[in-house]
């Protein structure tokens, strides 16, 4: 089941990244409809990666791509796998990186572990992570800093950096 960030949420999120998402390469884990990397690449963004499973919701991103005729900023990756992501598919070191999966499934860790085992970050790398309100981030992101952080209902919203 889809669940979009609010359109609040990704007003404050773009405004906490007001000072970076200018030539940024980004990654849209678990992409939804693609509403955070679409709205990077209107702010900015010089190119963006889409990761998401489900091929149906794959096919409406790039509906949208090809309609904004933006295609040679987008790479749309239809896989279950994180591994097989990063192993195919990443080849410029990326700045934002944008974790929002359905909660529940222990997904954050894992997107975390790849992302570090992978080495597809940098120093000044950002990731935002939304998750439920009571999940904790602190072993998961012990290589990292939490720059911000906003609770909205049942939802935590969290821009860290690298340490």
């Amino acid at each position: 089941e889809l669940r979009p960030t609010s359109n609040k949420s990704r007003e404050r999120l773009f405004n906490w990244l007001m000072n970076d998402i200018e030539g940024a390469t980004c990654l849209d884990m678990f992409s939804g409809t693609g509403a955070l990397g679409l709205e990077a690449i209107s702010r900015g963004a010089k190119f963006v990666y889409f990761f998401e499973k489900r091929r149906k919701t794959c096919s409406g991103i790039e509906q949208t791509v090809e309609k904004l005729n933006i295609e040679n900023q987008t790479e749309i990756i239809n896989t279950v796998s994180l591994d097989f992501y990063f192993q195919s598919r990443i080849n410029r070191p990326v700045d934002i990186i944008f974790i929002d999966p359905p909660f529940g499934k222990g997904l954050i860790d894992q997107a975390v572990k790849q992302i570090e085992k992978q080495n597809v970050t940098h120093k000044k790398s950002i990731l935002y992570i939304e998750l439920e309100k009571q999940s904790q981030t602190d072993e998961m992101l012990v290589d990292w800093n939490l720059i911000k952080t906003k609770i909205e209902g049942q939802v935590r919203h969290c821009l860290v950096k690298r340490n």
